[in-house]
């Protein structure tokens, strides 16, 4: 928009443009934004006063019960007592969105014969502007204009620089926008979805209404059917289409947040609701009852089971668990087998835990079945998902046990888990996922939508398996793979030939996260430890296992430098460079637990760094290098000497006067190598040391 000379300045200072701004750049966003904030709420201010003192209650009540959609309310109940945490959103939109429709009219306000003196088809601000306008500056002149009858759309955030702001992506109509917001974007994460509307003013974009709730991306396959919907109807969206369609965006965002409060449905394994039954019964025989019960477990040796009870002095069984398991899975093909439920044999007594009322009934048929008279029933306890799990909450309040995250630090518990996840992901691509429309993910990437739809399943998925399960890295990486045997990888790990666009994104990618990683090492470290980090972000863009053009720049540069400062003992405050991980996060804004995960990925994914040349000092190789002698003597190479046998001089043992070959000085043998074999095969049936590798080569 081009501004006159005489017209007010668009930074809001009050004075002409031409004594102002119009010589020079454009004013900072930072200073404009606040500005455009102060007029905003001043122009709100106004805005509620006059509604007040002009319309009175009536027009509220009647906004009130538009806005939500005309629920169903108590008699008693007035429609403004349901609007408590939705002020944010209702007030703009009773303000610039709602008009007065003569045609609808609440039967109760009718019967009262309460008069309504609104002036039909215009919103409040129109009305104001039109009988007030003169009382407002420039500024909230435009703010005026840019938001009267905008409509609010479901916006997904795609990227977000806390602190500063976001982009925005309208799911509705597809339209991106860079946003300035400081407090929404604290909070904020990419995949994140919200209600509410942006609006440009002069140069710098705004979201001055949105809801409170961040809606996870889980919920995003629901608004792509209802942006499907709209698309049949009225073809392409726009804002008046929107507009058109606003009933129906308030009603599925009030949807929507109606099921976030409430408890999600859980199911197990065979697709029944769960509902946690204990069966108790008496039994005659406890050795009897294992025999007969053992078949149970189709995937167990009742020898195993046996092995693990606890007999008495006759070796007769006491005490026994015996699970039920059975082959195979009807959800998961991949599956080998289902665990349904745990059988406890103590003494006289049976009990029998299971997750639902299904198998609950299961149980007792084969219970009667092999035990017939030999076990009484007694009693069954049912507790919910909700009271199980508040029960486990206070155990683990009065336990000294180790934490989750102290358990996900022990490798045999990770990789158990890990197996779990990554089967059960394998075969997730394949099955009928009701969000896909009872499609599976393989089938539903064929189109645009189904893509869109199965990239924030897997979005949410990977977020959700990091946060509450302390994954470390290993949800991310179990939901790339997924995201490979999809092809929604992005570009592939090798350009095709001919095509140097992939390649020349990835050059420039990889140079960002090195200018990163220099930027910290002038700050904070030495020119050999810089050189480290260099040297591994190379690595890693040659490597298929991890994809450095996924995720945040600023998120490689500090994993990088963490896993450097890792491998060099950096973190020990004995180290001349110490530092600390939460300066390393502070430098380049990332949360330390995401710095630490990744961390982690590319330790795993890059094999053992710990004493490898090039990333490790010197003296930390030496450390980590041991040479065996001929007599069976281990011994470090910092103890010989500080130099390898056979390079600089004769090997500890050897003739002093033993030299190289002219031919071979300088040069080592290569792997593979027949002279280079021979001559290792010589030395060790001779009298030098032998080097044992802890790590492989690169």
């Amino acid at each position: 928009m081009k501004v006159g000379r005489n017209a007010p300045c668009p930074c809001g200072s009050g004075r002409k443009y031409k004594k102002c701004c119009m010589n020079k750049t454009q004013p900072p966003v930072d200073l404009f934004q606040r500005r455009l904030s102060e007029a905003y709420d001043r122009l709100m201010e106004e805005l509620i006063r006059f509604a007040e003192e002009t319309f009175g209650d009536v027009a509220l009540v009647l906004a009130a019960g538009e806005f939500l959609v005309w629920p169903e309310a108590d008699e008693d109940q007035n429609p403004l007592e349901m609007l408590e945490g939705h002020m944010s959103l209702f007030m703009p939109w009773f303000m610039f969105n709602w008009f007065f429709d003569p045609e609808i009219i609440p039967e109760s306000l009718d019967v009262m014969g309460i008069r309504i003196d609104i002036p039909p088809h215009q919103t409040i601000a129109e009305i104001y502007a039109r009988r007030h306008g003169k009382r407002l500056d420039s500024l909230q002149r435009r703010l005026l204009e840019a938001l009267n009858e905008r409509p609010f759309s479901f916006l997904e955030v795609i990227s977000c620089n806390p602190g500063q702001g976001f982009r925005l992506r309208d799911v509705l109509t597809g339209e991106q926008s860079d946003v300035v917001e400081k407090e929404g974007s604290e909070n904020a994460e990419p995949g994140d979805l919200l209600l509410g509307r942006v609006v440009q003013v002069d140069h710098v974009v705004l979201l001055p209404d949105a809801g409170q709730a961040l809606i996870p991306p889980s919920f995003k396959p629901l608004l792509v059917e209802f942006r499907k919907t709209m698309q049949k109807k009225a073809g392409k969206i726009t804002a008046e289409v929107l507009a058109d369609f606003a009933f129906g965006v308030r009603g599925l965002y009030f949807d929507i947040l109606e099921e976030l409060s409430s408890p999600p449905e859980m199911r197990n394994t065979d697709g029944d609701p769960l509902l946690f039954h204990s069966l108790h019964y008496e039994i005659e025989d406890s050795q009897q009852a294992f025999d007969k019960l053992a078949g149970l477990a189709e995937m167990e040796d009742p020898e195993n089971l046996r092995a693990d009870a606890v007999l008495d002095g006759e070796g007769r069984i006491v005490r026994a668990e015996i699970p039920w398991i059975k082959a195979g899975n009807r959800m998961h093909e991949s599956w080998d087998n289902t665990l349904l439920g745990r059988l406890v044999i103590d003494g006289d007594k049976l009990t029998v835990d299971v997750n639902s009322e299904a198998r609950a009934t299961a149980i007792r048929r084969e219970i009667e079945k092999r035990l017939g008279s030999g076990a009484r029933y007694r009693t069954t306890t049912v507790k919910s998902p909700q009271a199980m799990m508040e029960q486990e909450a206070a155990a683990d309040d009065d336990e000294d046990g180790p934490s989750r995250e102290q358990l996900m630090q022990i490798p045999e518990v990770r990789q158990q888990i890990e197996n779990m996840l990554r089967s059960h992901w394998e075969g997730w691509v394949d099955e009928s996922v009701p969000a896909l429309g009872g499609r599976s993910p393989r089938q539903a990437v064929k189109t645009p939508d189904g893509r869109e739809k199965v990239e924030a399943l897997l979005q949410g998925a990977g977020r959700d398996m990091e946060r509450n399960m302390g994954m470390c890295g290993l949800g991310e990486q179990i939901i790339d793979d997924v995201r490979r045997r999809l092809g929604l990888d992005g570009a592939p790990a090798v350009a095709p030939k001919g095509k140097g666009k992939d390649n020349g994104t990835r050059a420039r990618r990889v140079a960002q996260v090195r200018s990163l990683i220099e930027e910290f090492g002038r700050a904070r470290l030495d020119e050999q430890h810089t050189g480290f980090a260099l040297r591994l972000c190379d690595r890693i863009a040659r490597m298929r296992k991890l994809n450095l053009q996924r995720g945040r720049v600023e998120i490689w540069a500090a994993a990088i430098v963490y896993v450097i400062a890792r491998l060099n003992f950096l973190f020990d405050r004995d180290s001349e460079l110490f530092i600390r991980a939460d300066d390393i996060c502070e430098h380049f804004g990332t949360r330390k637990s995401t710095t630490a995960n990744k961390a982690t990925a590319i330790e795993k994914a890059c094999g053992p760094l710990m004493g490898q040349e090039g990333f490790c000092r010197q003296e930390i190789v030496d450390m980590l290098t041991f040479y065996e002698t001929p007599e069976g003597f281990i011994l470090p190479k910092s103890l010989l000497s500080g130099k390898q046998p056979g390079k600089d001089e004769a090997a500890p043992g050897r003739p002093d006067d033993a030299e190289q070959g002219p031919a071979d000085e300088g040069k080592d043998s290569a792997p593979g190598d027949a002279k280079g074999q021979d001559a290792g095969k010589r030395e060790s049936e001779e009298t030098g040391p032998r080097q044992l590798k802890l790590f492989d080569d690169d």
